[in-house]
Order: structure tokens, then sequence, then C-alpha cells
């Protein structure tokens, strides 16, 4: 029997439980109203609890860090004046050594010496090769001293200096030009006094200059599309097409072991490896005429009569295509240690455009052997010939470090000697660096370069040295855009999963409801937390004597994916702090670049620190390293959450030790969770958190960062410490810049 049906509820019923769910309902509102405006209540009592924290600190923090830093200028004062009194009395005493050798050179780093001594050069002209090949090995030691003095005013940020020292180093190279060039004129003039064997072949080289000058006064003909011109014992061999052998000319070829076109403060694009490579076809000067025994007519000799230069190809007005190239033979310098042998670029100097152009020079006909290190190549035109690499071939840096350590020395070197250093490694692309740096200048342990290697120069000298041999390690601002983007791994947000589709509309609705459920209770449990957090009382801001709730542990780890990050370099007021304060620490502490560095932007930088064990277990890693902040304070995130309240003038920059490690992890001491009622920022990036280590400071120098957690050993080296060696560190690190480019 089907089920009896109820009883219909009546009118008055209806309207009754209707009148019940609508107080129910109003009752509900109203104590939802009460929850919220009791929740609202206390998120302002807290707001304003924490604005009066946030301000709090920040005025603590300022008055502290200015405190520091008047400390800490007048010990930096103290060391600059104990620096300047040593340097004083070394200068008094090179003066006097040079004195008494009776040295002409002048002073490099006095500009009215440089101008006096390149005046004096154009004034008396070789005569000779070997004079002027001597000439020019004294102007070449020149040269050296002003670019260390080039170098030390680049690390002083004196662009101004830096640039003049760079036109002297130009201006200097044009003398030593011109004497090779007097030399030649005068060998054509005298051609016939120089003839042997029916031709004159001359070979000259001193201090890795090369000359070789052939002067076709005999014409003979020979088989063959080309005639071989070695010059031997020098490296040079220029074969000329058939049509020149029936010329009245001669061919000059020279090697120049630097590159005489592109001073130190150039950004050309590329860099010259050993030297170049120059090669003239001449005019020959009238013959001379005998007129009676003894007595010989001559041009005569004149500052004004130049070298005659033959036009030839592309310099030619005749057609360049129907002309034989010249076949061109030089040795690369064992000082160059990278060789692109597997396809070697040689370029030719283009005096109208001021650059170096592959034009006129046949890039498919480019051989390079390695056993003998010649090269050789095809050229339809004459000039300055180099092979180049790119300036960032080894740019960025993958990873840098500075440590302190006992002395290396050759294994040939019997001497002992305890004495302490400074070891600097920086691994480029390709290729590991190590400079051992003392106070009497810096040594390269490797890579093993011949000539390079243990040989005790200045920074500025050494460095030059290594972008001569191909290893670049002086970038520029210009070689930022040159740079290609670095790829790395980070934690990306996964996309969100979409519902399952609906069989039907109606399961579709019943799914919707489920999930605005499940939404509801996880707002809910949200606020409860949120409650629950705000019972608890927290004390001074950035976790100062607080007691913040505890972070919940995320589920599971964010995926990780490709991100590409274009370099950013640091600004130079946080460059120049963060090499000062890291020079000032090398003697007792152990410094590594962190691979968070380039991501965190230019307003910041990340390293990593540790007291060295060196000196008390064999550089064993009995200590930790901990992650170092260093950051512009405008950007700081107390000064984020207390703005307008004051900044730190004077120095900008200050330090911390972060609460996490190199690789992404919390460190021993978890993070913890602070309530933040500031301005929402977007993430510095993925992965990366500015949270400061618990119970930690700031500081506005980094020996007081690190003094609140070393060993009072530590501090005495530190203090004990020499300013030369500090300094040279400094210089070395400013000109690297590793910083910015790793």
């Amino acid at each position: 029997m089907p089920p009896k049906k109820g009883k219909k509820k009546t009118k008055a019923e209806l309207e009754a439980e209707r009148i019940a769910a609508e107080e129910e309902a109003e009752r509900l509102r109203q104590a939802e109203q009460k929850r919220l405006e009791e929740e609202r209540v206390a998120r302002e009592e807290r707001r304003k609890k924490w604005q009066e924290e946030q301000v709090n600190y920040r005025m603590d923090e300022l008055t502290r860090l200015k405190e520091e830093l008047f400390a800490g200028k007048h010990a930096l004062q103290e060391s600059k004046e104990k620096l300047a009194v040593k340097q004083e009395a070394k200068t008094r005493d090179l003066e006097w050594q040079r004195y008494l050798e009776c040295d002409p050179s002048p002073d490099a780093s006095s500009e009215s010496d440089l101008n006096t001594y390149v005046s004096l050069s154009r004034e008396t002209q070789a005569a000779s090769l070997q004079e002027a090949l001597e000439r020019c090995s004294a102007t070449e030691d020149i040269v050296q001293s002003v670019r260390r003095v080039w170098a030390e005013a680049q690390a002083r940020g004196d662009s101004s200096l830096a640039s003049r020292q760079g036109g002297f180093c130009e201006r200097l190279r044009e003398s030593s030009s011109e004497q090779l060039n007097s030399a030649a004129l005068h060998v054509l003039r005298h051609a016939d006094e120089y003839l042997e064997d029916d031709q004159v072949l001359l070979a000259e080289e001193k201090a890795g200059v090369a000359v070789g000058l052939w002067v076709n006064l005999i014409i003979k003909s020979f088989r063959g599309p080309v005639k071989p011109i070695m010059f031997k014992n020098i490296g040079l061999q220029v074969d000329i097409p058939k049509a020149l052998n029936q010329q009245r000319i001669a061919v000059r070829a020279m090697f120049l072991p630097y590159d005489p076109v592109t001073n130190a403060v150039s950004d050309s694009e590329d860099l010259v490896l050993g030297g170049v490579m120059q090669v003239d076809l001449l005019a020959q000067s009238p013959p001379a005429k005998k007129l009676r025994p003894k007595w010989v007519l001559r041009p005569s000799r004149t500052p004004t009569v130049e070298l005659e230069r033959v036009p030839f190809g592309e310099d030619s007005p005749n057609s360049a295509s129907a002309q034989q190239p010249l076949r061109c033979t030089f040795r690369i310098p064992d000082s160059v240690y990278f060789v692109p042998s597997e396809s070697p670029r040689i370029v030719t100097w283009d005096a109208k455009i001021s650059q170096w152009t592959s034009d006129g020079v046949n890039s498919q006909v480019v051989e390079y052997n390695e056993e003998t290190r010649a090269l050789r190549f095809l050229a339809v035109r004459t000039g300055l010939f180099a092979l180049v690499q790119s300036r960032i071939a080894h740019l960025p840096f993958t990873s840098w470090k500075l440590e302190p350590a006992l002395r290396v020395r050759p294994e040939d070197e019997d001497e002992e000697d305890e004495g302490g250093c400074v070891h600097y490694t920086v691994v480029a692309q390709s290729v590991e660096i190590k400079i051992q740096v003392r106070e009497s200048g810096c040594e390269l342990i490797a890579p093993a370069i011949p000539g390079l290697q243990f040989r005790e120069m200045g920074t500025g000298e050494l460095l030059f040295a290594l972008r001569d041999a191909g290893i670049n390690l002086m970038p520029t601002d210009a070689d930022v855009a040159r740079i290609p983007p670095f790829e790395d791994l980070l934690p990306v947000a996964a996309p969100p999963e979409a519902p399952p589709a609906a069989a039907d509309g109606e399961e579709a609705g019943e799914e919707a409801g489920e999930t605005k459920m499940e939404q509801k209770e996880e707002e809910e449990k949200k606020d409860a937390a949120a409650e629950g957090g705000a019972a608890e009382e927290n004390g001074t801001a950035d976790g100062e004597g607080s007691a913040p709730v505890e972070a919940p542990a995320q589920a599971a780890a964010e995926p990780l994916g490709p991100v590409r990050t274009p370099l950013e370099p640091k600004v130079k007021e946080m460059e120049r702090k963060l090499s000062s304060d890291v020079a000032r620490l090398a003697s007792s502490f152990d410094f590594e670049g962190s691979t968070w560095n380039h991501l965190v932007g230019s307003q910041r930088s990340v390293m990593k620190v540790r007291e060295t064990s060196v000196y008390t277990g064999g550089n064993e890693e009995t200590f930790d390293f901990k992650l170092v902040l260093a950051e512009m304070d405008a950007i700081s995130e107390s000064a984020r959450k207390a703005p307008g309240i004051g900044d730190l003038s004077g120095a900008a920059v200050k330090y911390s030790f972060l609460n996490m490690k190199d690789d992404g992890a919390a460190s021993a001491d978890p993070a913890e969770h602070e309530e933040d009622f500031g301005d929402p920022t977007e993430a510095i990036c993925p992965g990366f958190s500015d949270k400061r280590e618990q119970g930690t400071l700031t500081h506005v120098f980094l020996n007081f960062l690190v003094k609140e957690q070393c060993s009072e050993e530590a501090n005495e080296r530190v203090e004990s410490s020499s300013e030369e060696l500090a300094q040279a560190v400094e210089r070395l690190l400013l000109l690297t810049r590793p910083f910015s480019f790793s």
C-alpha cells in the first residue's frame, strides 16, 4: 500500500516558521557583524601596536647604526693615516734608489714627467733597428708603470685620472711607433749598405718586439705564384704575390707584444691576444749616387720626411679582386694561455672607423699550428692584424672565494716562508684563476702561465697581464649588455588544477556547492589561526625579544622551473663598501660567493662568511658558512615598515645574517612567523627570504657583524693585520668586481 501523505501545514504554521527563520537569520547576521567588528577592533589594535613596534625599532636601529658609523669611520681614518705614512716612506725610498741608480725614466704618476718624456723622445729619432728596439723596450717599461697607476685610479673610482693615464699609454706607444718608422726610413735610405747575397733582409727582436725588413733592390724572377719572405728567428713571414716582386718596394713585418690602438680605458668588444702583427708595403727611397770615392749623394734626412706606404688590396685604387692576397704568419707568444685553435678569429684595424674589423682578412683560410704556435692567414690589405676573442669569453664568474692561507712557493724554491697571505680564487667560464695576495704584491698560482706564475707584480699589473694572456678579469659596465642572462632553477607556482567536468548540470551544481563549502571551511580555519596568533603578545619588532607564532610547515616543496635572470651590477656605493669591508677581514675570515647574489637585484648582495680554520685546523671545515645580506638601507625591511622615520646618511649599506642557507633551506633556528601589517611587497626572488637570523642585529660595518659570533683570536688577527695587505685585497676586489659579475 502507498504511504500515507503527511498532514498539510496550515498557513499559520508556515508563517510562524518563516518568521522564526527570519529571526534566526537576523540573530546570526547580528552575531556575525558583532564578531567581525570585534575582529576589526582587535586587528586595528594589533596594527597600531605593530606600527609602534616598527617605529621604535627603526628609531633604535638608526641610533645604534649611527653610533657604529662614527666609531667605524674613526677606525678607518686611523688605518688610512697609517697607510699614508708607510706609502710616503716607501715613495721616498724608491726615489732615493732611482737617484742612486741614475734612472732617467719618468715618474709614472707625474703628468709633467710623462709629457716631457714624450716630447724628448720625438725630438731624437732612432737611426737603426737596434736603437729603435732599445727605445721601444724602455718606453714599454714606462707604459707598464702607467698601467699600474691606471689600475690604482680605477680601483679608487677616479675615472678622470684613469682616462688620462690611458691617453698617456697611447701617446707613449705612438712615440715607439715613430722610432720604428724612423729606423725603417734609415734602412731604406741606406739599403745599399745592407745588401748581402743580392738582397736586403734584416730581422731584429728585443723584449718581444720583432721587426723584419726586406728591400727589393735587385729584382729577380722566381718560379711559383708567391715569393716567401722569411724573417728567421723572429717568427714572422710574409709571402707576396709574384706581381709585387717585380716592383721596387720594401716589405716590413713587425710584431708588437701589445695593442697599440685600443688603450686601457677602451670598451671594445674584442680583446687582442698577445699582440699585433703589422705588415707594410713601403716605397723605396731614391737610390744613392756615388759621385767620387767616399762621396755618396742620398736624400736628406729631415723630421718631415715620413715612410711612404704602397697601397695594396682594398687600399689600392686598382681592383682588389684581381690582386692576389698576402700570406702572413706570426707566432703567438707563450704568455697567451687561451688560443682559440678551433676557430681563430683574425681582424684588422680600420683607422677610419677606429675599430677592429674582419674586412680585408680571409676568415676561411686561417691556420694554427699548436706545436709551433704559428698562425697563418690571408690578407687583402696591409696594416695591423691581431688574434682576438670576446671580452666576455670568461664572464660572468661561476664562483669566487677569498681565504687566508700560508704562502705557496714554486717547487724549485727552497726558502721557507711561513708568512701569512690571502688566496683569491675565481672560477670563470672554462678556467679557474688563483691569485696569492701579499703585502708586497700579487702572485699568480694557477693556471701555470709561462712568465706569470709566481712572478710578483702589482694588482693592476697582474690583471693586465692576465688580460693580455686571454683571461679578462676586469669587467666593465659596458660588458653587462653583452653577457647572456643566468639560467637558474627556482621555485615556481604550480598552475591551479581545473575541477573535473560534471556529468550533468545537477552534478556540477553539487560539486560547486561542495567547493564553496570547502573554501568556507578553509577560511574559518585561517580566521581561527589568526585569532590564536593574535592572542599571543608580540615583543619588539623584527623578532628581537619577541615570542612570535611558528609558521605552519609547508605540505610539500614547490616545484622547480627554469628562470632566466639578466645580469644586474650592484650600485657603486655598495660595491665599494663591500670591497672595503671584506678586505679588512680577509686575514681572518673565509668568504665565498652565493648562488643568490645575482638574483637579489642591484641594491642587495649575498655572500657566505665563516671564521677561518687555517691557523688552527689545517683549513679543515671546522666552521659552517653563514649567509650575509648586504643591502641599501632605503630598501631594507625596517625602512619599509617604518617609512619617514629617518635614513642612514653617510653609509647607506648595512649587513645582517640571514635565517637561511645557500641551498634555500632554513638555518638551525627555524624562521619565525610574525603578523605583518605593512604594504604588500613583491618577493625579492622565488625561494629567497631576507629574514634576519633570530637574536642578531643589523650593522653598518661587516667587522661589527661577525665580531659577535667569532673567537677573540679572530678579532685579534683582524686588528693586527697590515694595512698594505687590506689595500691590495681591496684593489683586487674593486678591479675584478665579483659582487656584480657572479
